[in-house]
C-alpha cells in the first residue's frame, strides 16, 4: 500500500526521503473484515491530537479553486520506491495522483478504501494470507485495469531477489512467499507470507503499474524525468523544470466521486522563504517544519489558521561508519555521550507552543505503543564518558582536545545550504563535540545536490556526519528496517549492520502479539544503538499554517488525505 515510509528529510518542511514502513497485528481469520489494527499507537507525540484541520462534508465543499502548496525540490526520480527517488517531496506531490486499496485512519489503524478494493481480508493467520479483490472500476490513468498481474510484478521488483532492481527497501515484500491470481479473475489475488506477519497492510497493494516494474531499467531509470501512469483523482498537467512548478488537474478517467479542486499547484520554495511565501498569499498552506521563524512569518497573513498535530517526523544524526575515524566504534560512542539531547530539544523547539520531546528509539516514536527511551539509558549525556570512549580509541585529551599523532580528532558534517534547520542542528552538534575535545567543520552544499551527490550515493557516500529527518508512518517496523539492515541497503547510510539486527527485525515483523512484539523491539533498539550509527534527536510536531477557507487538509500524523474532498469553503 502507499503509506508514508520512514523518511529522511533535509528540512522538515522540505526535502524528505522515504523507506518501506509497517506495524501492528491482525486478528484471527476473517475477523478483520474491512478494517484492522495494526495501530502504531493512536496517541500523538507530545500530547497533541493526531489530526488538526477544518473538516467539512464533501457536499458542503465548494466546487472549484486552486490549491497551491510548497515542496523543497522537484523529483530526482519519479519512481518514489527506487533508492534514488525516495524523496518525501515526491511522495507529497504524488499524493493526489496515486491511491491504494488500504487507507490509514486518524488513529493509525487501517481501513478499506472502496474506490480501489471491494474486499481485503486475512484468511489465515500462520502463514499470514491476505485475500484482495480489486474494485472492477479501478483503472490506471491510461485506461488499463489494475490487476493481480500488477501486484505480482510489483512484489517481484520490491522483494530483493532480483539484484538488478534498486528499491529503497525490501521490508515486508521480502517476507512474502507468493502472490497468486485467484482463478481466471484478474481482479482477485492472494498474498501469502512466509509465516505470521504483523504488518501485512504495508505490502499487499500494487503502488506501481507494470510499466514501472516490468524491468530493472524501467524501474531504476525509466522515470527519472517523468511521472509514471498513476491511478488517483488527479493527473499531471504540466511540469516547469526551470520555474520549479508542477500543476495537477482532475483525472478525466477517475471513476470515484468528482474531486473538488480545479487545480493543485506545487511550487519549489526554499525553507528560508517558506513563511514569507505564505504571508504573501503565494501558497495556500505550509508545513512550518516546526521552525519558529517560519511560523512567525506565516502568522503575519491575515486570517492565517495555525494547526498542530503529533508528527511522525524525527530529527537525527547519521554517522558514516565506513569513513575515517568513524570506523572506530568508540569514536562513534563518544559522539553519542557528548550530545546533550534534552538541551538540543529545548533549543530547537523553543517558542513553538508544544513540549520539547526527545526520541530514544530507532523504531518507535514517543506516544506510540511500546515506546521506550533506550538511547538515554545506554548513552546519557556525559562528557567524561565521551572522553573515556575517545581514550579507548587511542586518543589523549590534551588541553581539552582529543589528540592522536599530534593531530586533533576532526570530523565534518554536511548540510544543505538553504535550510536553516539543518545548519542549526549542525552548529549544536559542533558545539557539543567540541566540549568533548572533537573538532567539527560544517560543509554547506547546494540543497538540490544534498541527497543525490552527498547522501544517496551508494558505497561512495560523500559525508562523515549528516543530519536530516526521518518520516515514519503508522507501520514502523518495516519502515525502519532498510535504514539499519542489511549493510548495503539503499537506505542504510551508515554502511554497517549486524546479523543480530537482521534477525530481530524479522522476529519483530513476525510477532503478531503486541506485547511480545514490543519486547522484541526493545532488544532491537539495544542492538541498533550498540552499533552507535544514528543519534536520534527530537520528535517534530506537525505545525501547519493554512488559508482560513481551506478544508479537509492540514496537520495529520497518520491519516491518509482524501484528495477528492480537499477544497475550500463555499
Amino acid at each position: 500500500m502507499r503509506v508514508r515510509r520512514s523518511a529522511l528529510v533535509a528540512a522538515v518542511a522540505a526535502m524528505t526521503l522515504t523507506a518501506a514502513a509497517c506495524g501492528g497485528g491482525g486478528s484471527g481469520p476473517g475477523d478483520q473484515g474491512q478494517t484492522g489494527q495494526p495501530k502504531a499507537g493512536s496517541t500523538a507525540s507530545a500530547g497533541l491530537p493526531t489530526t488538526d484541520y477544518t473538516k467539512l462534508a464533501y457536499g458542503q465543499v465548494k466546487q472549484g479553486g486552486t490549491l497551491t502548496l510548497a515542496i523543497g525540490q522537484l523529483p530526482t526520480n519519479w519512481n518514489n520506491n527506487a533508492a534514488d527517488g525516495n524523496l518525501a517531496d515526491t511522495q507529497t506531490l504524488q499524493g493526489p495522483l496515486i491511491g491504494s486499496g488500504i487507507k490509514i485512519a486518524a488513529d493509525g489503524s487501517w481501513q478499506l478504501n472502496p474506490d480501489y478494493a471491494t474486499s481485503i481480508k486475512v484468511t489465515n493467520d500462520s502463514p499470514t494470507t491476505v485475500d484482495v479483490q480489486i474494485n472492477p472500476k479501478a483503472i490506471w490513468d491510461d485506461g488499463k485495469p489494475i490487476t493481480a498481474a500488477d501486484m505480482i510484478s510489483y512484489w517481484k521488483a520490491q522483494n530483493g531477489t532480483n539484484k538488478k532492481f534498486s528499491p529503497a527497501g525490501t521490508a515486508c515484500f521480502e517476507d512474502i512467499k507468493d502472490v497468486k491470481q485467484v482463478g481466471s479473475d484478474t481482479r482477485h489475488y492472494t498474498v501469502t507470507f512466509d509465516g505470521a506477519y504483523a504488518e501485512w497492510p504495508a505490502c499487499v497493494w500494487p503502488d506501481l503499474p507494470q510499466e514501472v516494474t516490468k524491468s530493472p531499467e524501467a524501474y531504476n531509470t525509466g522515470f527519472k524525468s517523468k511521472q509514471w501512469t498513476g491511478d488517483g483523482p488527479y493527473v499531471i498537467d504540466s511540469v516547469d523544470q526551470n520555474g520549479g512548478v508542477i500543476t495537477e488537474v482532475p483525472n478525466p478517467k477517475w471513476w470515484g466521486r468528482k474531486p473538488k479542486l480545479d487545480k493543485i499547484i506545487f511550487r519549489v520554495i526554499d525553507q528560508s522563504g517558506l513563511g514569507q511565501s505564505f504571508a504573501n498569499n503565494e501558497v495556500s498552506s505550509i508545513n512550518t517544519g516546526a521552525q519558529l521563524d517560519v511560523l512567525k512569518q506565516a502568522e503575519a497573513r491575515s486570517g492565517a489558521v495555525v494547526q498542530r498535530s503529533g508528527g511522525t517526523t524525527y530529527t537525527q544524526l547519521t554517522l558514516n561508519a565506513e569513513s575515517g575515524p568513524l570506523t572506530d566504534l568508540n569514536v562513534r560512542k563518544a559522539i553519542f555521550y557528548a550530545i546533550n539531547r534534552q538541551q538540543f530539544a529545548a533549543v530547537t523547539q523553543k517558542g513553538l507552543g508544544v513540549p520539547a520531546v526527545t526520541v530514544g528509539s530507532s523504531i518507535l516514536l514517543p506516544g506510540q505503543a511500546g515506546y521506550a527511551n533506550t538511547q538515554d539509558a545506554m548513552y546519557p549525556h556525559d562528557v567524561a564518558k565521551a572522553q573515556a570512549a575517545l581514550k579507548a580509541a587511542g586518543y589523549t585529551i590534551t588541553d581539552g582536545k582529543a589528540m592522536k599523532g599530534g593531530q586533533q580528532l576532526t570530523l565534518s558534517i554536511v548540510t544543505p545550504a538553504e535550510t536553516p534547520t539543518n545548519n542549526q542542528r549542525a552548529q549544536l552538534v559542533q558545539n557539543y563535540l567540541q566540549q568533548a575535545g572533537m573538532k567539527v567543520t560544517i560543509k554547506n552544499v547546494p540543497s538540490d545536490k544534498y541527497f543525490s551527490d552527498y547522501v544517496v550515493t551508494g558505497p561512495d557516500k560523500n559525508f562523515e556526519m549528516t543530519s536530516f529527518s526521518y518520516v515514519g508512518s503508522a507501520f514502523p517496523i518495516g519502515g525502519a528496517k532498510g535504514i539499519f539492515t542489511p549493510a548495503d541497503s539503499g537506505a542504510n547510510f551508515s554502511g554497517i549492520s549486524s546479523p543480530q539486527i537482521g534477525d530481530l527485525f524479522k522476529q519483530a515483523g513476525s510477532t503478531v502479539d503486541p506485547t511480545q512484539r514490543y519486547a522484541v523491539i526493545k532488544k532491537l533498539d539495544n542492538a541498533i544503538y550498540s552499533l552507535a550509527v544514528m543519534v536520534t534527536f527530537t520528535a517534530t510536531p506537525n505545525i501547519v499554517v493554512s488559508d482560513p477557507n481551506l478544508v479537509n487538509y492540514g496537520a495529520v500524523q497518520f491519516e491518509t488525505t482524501d484528495w477528492t474532498q480537499v477544497g475550500f469553503k463555499s
